[in-house]
């Protein structure tokens, strides 16, 4: 945020053609900037807030949750760019329309090769996701691809599935969402993901009949197990606990 702050007060500063006082509080502030601080105080406030930030200041996050949240802020970079080239878009002035777009192609060339060193080091990648997903497509004969300036997967140019992430009270959670036999009309309704050359399409579409939960579950649980080097029990539903290679850590299979 103190990147926002910085790109929203040179904004401003240029618009009125004299220096932004920084002992002022970004909310207190006058025209576009302070409307943007006032419009997110709740927002700004939760993420200030957040554990990882706290534990990142006060130096008591624990590795393995530094490695977990690097992974959040992986999935939350592409809409982190998509609001910076938004913001240039409704922008007032040309100078702040260029200075947005700028930033948001900035944001997603740096802040990705900064991923990409973290995930060498830790052993991850996005692309675990998306592979877990193309492994279950490819069990039903399936090709499924994923696609670099997107994430999910895709067969042609229609998404089947997809990686998502939540921030809420402190705490994120992301997983994965694969499209096994939905009700597809509701995406006529709406721009899918934001990406209006693109659709979405379903196993059982793609098939040609259908094909339930049920027969999928265990496919793709197998898929996540073999991608992320966890052991896969299946009988009493309960939560095993398993100690994976030295490259994935620590995690847990679920028992059904």
């Amino acid at each position: 945020m103190s990147g926002v702050n910085a790109m929203c007060a040179t904004s401003d500063s240029r618009e009125r053609g004299k220096r932004v006082d920084y002992g002022v509080p970004p909310a207190a502030r006058p025209g576009w900037t302070g409307e943007l601080w006032r419009s997110i105080e709740l927002i700004y406030g939760e993420i200030r807030g957040h554990l990882f930030l706290a534990g990142l200041v006060d130096g008591t996050l624990p590795h393995e949750r530094f490695r977990h949240y690097v992974v959040q802020d992986a999935l939350y970079l592409q809409d982190f760019t998509r609001t910076l080239s938004i913001a240039a878009a409704r922008s007032p002035a040309e100078h702040a329309l260029v200075m947005f777009a700028e930033h948001a192609v900035g944001a997603m060339t740096i802040e990705r090769s900064l991923h990409e060193g973290f995930f060498k080091e830790f052993g991850l990648a996005r692309a675990e996701l998306e592979q877990v997903l193309i492994r279950t497509a490819a069990q039903f004969e399936m090709e499924a691809v994923a696609v670099p300036r997107y994430t999910g997967v895709w067969v042609g140019n229609a998404k089947l599935g997809a990686i998502g992430v939540k921030v809420s009270r402190n705490v994120t959670y992301h997983g994965f969402a694969f499209n096994v036999d939905p009700d597809l009309s509701y995406f006529s309704r709406i721009v899918p993901c934001g990406i209006p050359d693109r659709g979405v399409t379903s196993l059982a579409r793609l098939l040609g009949h259908v094909v339930t939960v049920d027969e999928v579950v265990p496919v793709c649980a197998r898929a996540f197990a073999e991608v992320f080097g966890y052991e896969l029990r299946w009988g009493e539903r309960e939560l095993v606990e398993h100690h994976a290679d030295a490259g994935h850590g620590r995690g847990c299979a679920e028992r059904e």
